[in-house]
């Protein structure tokens, strides 16, 4: 009966040595296991003065869950537009924050309209982005008989980076352009809009000085024809 028991305690033994072993493998293989974390579920907005702290993936679900006098807190990135429209409610927007909200490293920026109907926000560290519209009036497409054609162009918002055959040159609109060369060339305007992106607009001409040539094969020159009577 002695022997029975003592085998059974050695097979217990035994039995958690196994289980204590497998959840030991077990937590290694979770700790060392690969996380995939989606960046577009990571929080952007925290209204840092809830308790705890409360996390949103853009700035309107942030404003339309805070309190009053709250303090919403926005990543260096770029947000969709936003709409202030809640009566009675006072918030403050700091932008331009790291991934754990402890400073500010940029900007944040808004690619569309802060609309305010009612209500009352202060918005600090944040940029708009607007986008600029530049547009050439002169030189025209087609041919040109001049050589150094007038330069004209619209541009609003923003500077003008000026092109010529792909060579920067120091013009603005109403300017003559330099000297060129018979054949086809290439006038580009270039703007930014304050993310750094570019837009332009282009217009390809023709320079022809060379005057046509025109010759007569008949009648020849000097020969009188005359005309035979009926």
């Amino acid at each position: 009966m002695g022997d029975i028991s003592e085998k059974r305690e050695m097979i217990k033994s035994i039995y958690s040595h196994i289980v204590d072993s497998l959840l030991f493998i077990s937590l290694i293989v979770i700790l060392f296991m690969p996380i995939r974390v989606n960046a577009a579920e990571l929080p952007t907005v925290q209204i840092s003065t809830s308790n705890p702290p409360a996390y949103y993936q853009n700035l309107q679900d942030a404003y339309n869950a805070a309190n009053n006098n709250d303090v919403i807190k926005s990543m260096n990135t770029t947000f969709g537009g936003l709409t202030i429209n809640r009566p009675n409610i006072n918030v403050t927007f700091q932008g331009g924050y790291n991934a754990d909200f402890s400073s500010i490293i940029g900007s944040t920026y808004v690619n569309g309209m802060i609309t305010i109907s009612t209500g009352t926000a202060t918005i600090g560290n944040f940029k708009i982005i607007s986008t600029p519209v530049v547009s050439i009036s002169s030189p025209t497409p087609g041919f040109t008989n001049s050589r150094t054609p007038v330069l004209n162009f619209s541009i609003c918002c923003s500077r003008a980076v000026v092109y010529v055959d792909n060579v920067i040159v120091s013009k603005v609109s109403g300017d003559t352009l330099d000297p060129l060369t018979d054949g086809e060339h290439v006038v580009r305007v270039d703007t930014y809009d304050n993310v750094g992106s570019r837009v332009f607009a282009a217009v390809t001409f023709t320079v022809d000085t060379v005057a046509p040539v025109v010759t007569i094969s008949s009648p020849i020159s000097g020969v009188t024809v005359l005309a035979t009577s009926l």
